[in-house]
């Protein structure tokens, strides 16, 4: 990278390594990519979203990156999760506070999207992509998926459509479901 002095492939070298993170470098690599400038001003945080979810922060405004920072470096994963869910005005949860699975089943049902041309999905797939990763991190597992939905290096793909089916069934599975939701698929869901 070092070689690569302020060239689009040093900057595509950043990007591919920012792409390999984990959630738990996410912090330090927040900090290192602070004062580092890409060509493009729009791939600096791109990460963020497409491997991590957090669609709804402005990462380039140095208040929004300093509270995610603050609350990242205080909180545990789920944590995260659960607080961007609620910033983002996704109501998953019942009035006690714990958990509706009917809510997240209906969210995962519907509003996972599958672009008609183009790349990716709609808006609201990232809300999907938090809601995949809160109930991953709550049972432990990603079915057997990778643990990022997307991958801002493009290696895996960016739909969140099989694994918001993959969890349905889980949930039913499961009997974590108290309603029957019998309403028809979506279009835009896989084949059964």
């Amino acid at each position: 990278m070092h070689l690569k002095i302020d060239s689009w492939d040093r900057d595509e070298k950043v990007s591919t390594l920012l792409s390999k993170i984990n959630y738990n470098q996410v912090g330090v690599a927040l900090k290192l990519i602070e004062n580092y400038s890409f060509k493009r001003n729009d791939d600096k945080y791109t990460f963020m979203d497409r491997d991590f979810g957090f669609f709804n922060c402005d990462f380039s405004d140095p208040v929004i990156r300093k509270d995610f920072l603050d609350y990242y470096g205080t909180h545990n994963e789920c944590e995260m999760y659960a607080y961007y869910l609620e910033k983002a005005g996704i109501m998953y949860k019942n009035e006690n506070q714990s958990i509706n699975y009917d809510k997240i089943y209906e969210m995962l049902k519907f509003d996972a999207a599958n672009a008609f041309v183009g790349g990716g999905g709609a808006t609201r797939d990232n809300e999907v992509y938090l809601l995949i990763k809160l109930l991953e991190l709550n049972f432990k597992t990603t079915l057997g998926f990778p643990c990022k939905l997307c991958n801002s290096a493009n290696m895996n793909g960016c739909n969140s459509l099989e694994r918001a089916k993959e969890w349905r069934n889980y949930l039913m599975e499961n009997r974590l479901l108290k309603l029957s939701h019998n309403e028809p698929e979506s279009f835009n869901c896989p084949e059964n």
